[in-house]
């Protein structure tokens, strides 16, 4: 029993050893905070991943307003067991990446284990950052869903044409999200949640069209001196929430009207009558150029024969 045990006890050691030695850990000063960073090294090219961390910390600080910068961990995480393991179980079952506040830190899937490509893991790492930085405004408790996933779409460049086709299918089946559903997302689900982050970027973008491209730094600045999101947002636009929130709605109404007919099955029901009635035009006209040219050669005929002598 006793040499069972030490076995045991070795086995555990040399899997914490080769569990260690596959991990980079890196400590980096950014302007968001102090990041420690697990990756590993078999799945990642840490280089690239170091240089967006530190890039785009300065540039959302830059952008958006100053905040107070705190430490803060990012864990690239080998498989799906020690995702669930890192994220305590909150992560939503659609998500390959959650941002957590207690304790302030980022857990996500390697490419391998998310099936993305490594371009699309910068992407999802800088909506993650998005969300440090937002975590560390005075009073982040009060922003809406809608406004930390928008602005997180926003700056990582994820929101494509299939958005906007998937927004305008949306409106035109009745089954928009309203604003007020995507206060927060904890009754959004694996079958909604793409529309969800679609129509958060369309709200954060409305924002914007509505109140102008500093409105974003001014609600960070306003939040900053104490102010809840709502209450800096309604200051800084002298307008009450009710008007704001029908503004931002019927934006998404007014904007995405015909988006969905670029699907590629609704183009084919779009096209299909253009090219059945185009094809029989174009048959028809060669039909008549054809019957021309035999009225020609028939003609030529006659002609020949009336030459011919007696």
């Amino acid at each position: 029993m006793k040499l069972k045990l030490t076995l045991s006890q070795f086995c555990n050691i040399i899997h914490i050893l080769f569990f260690l030695s596959i991990i980079n850990t890196t400590t980096l000063d950014t302007a968001l905070g102090q990041c420690e960073i697990h990756i590993f090294n078999n799945d990642h090219q840490s280089s690239l991943i170091e240089k967006t961390i530190i890039e785009y910390a300065e540039e959302v600080v830059s952008k958006f307003g100053n905040i107070n910068p705190t430490s803060y961990s990012i864990n690239i995480t080998s498989n799906i067991k020690e995702f669930q393991k890192e994220t305590y179980g909150r992560a939503p079952e659609w998500s390959i990446a959650i941002t957590m506040k207690k304790p302030n830190k980022i857990v996500m899937q390697s490419p391998s284990t998310a099936k993305i490509s490594f371009k699309k893991l910068l992407q999802v790492l800088v909506h993650e950052l998005n969300h440090i930085y937002l975590n560390n405004v005075l009073n982040s408790y009060s922003f809406p869903s809608w406004f930390k996933e928008g602005m997180a779409v926003s700056e990582s460049g994820e929101f494509s044409i299939n958005d906007r086709i998937l927004i305008s299918s949306a409106k035109w089946k009745n089954e928009l999200i309203s604003i007020n559903q995507l206060n927060r997302f904890s009754n959004i689900n694996k079958y909604n949640s793409h529309l969800a982050y679609a129509e958060s970027y369309a709200m954060f973008i409305a924002l914007q069209h509505y109140y102008g491209i500093d409105i974003y730094k001014q609600i960070i600045t306003v939040m900053n001196q104490g102010y809840t999101f709502w209450d800096a947002l309604t200051y800084i636009t002298n307008e009450d929430e009710d008007l704001i929130k029908n503004n931002i709605e019927q934006f998404l109404l007014k904007n995405y009207n015909w988006m969905f007919l670029l699907n590629a099955y609704n183009l084919i029901f779009i096209f299909l009558p253009i090219i059945v009635i185009g094809g029989y035009f174009y048959k028809k006209y060669k039909n008549r150029k054809l019957l021309r040219k035999w009225e020609i050669e028939e003609l030529l005929e006659d002609l020949h024969s009336n030459e011919e002598p007696n």
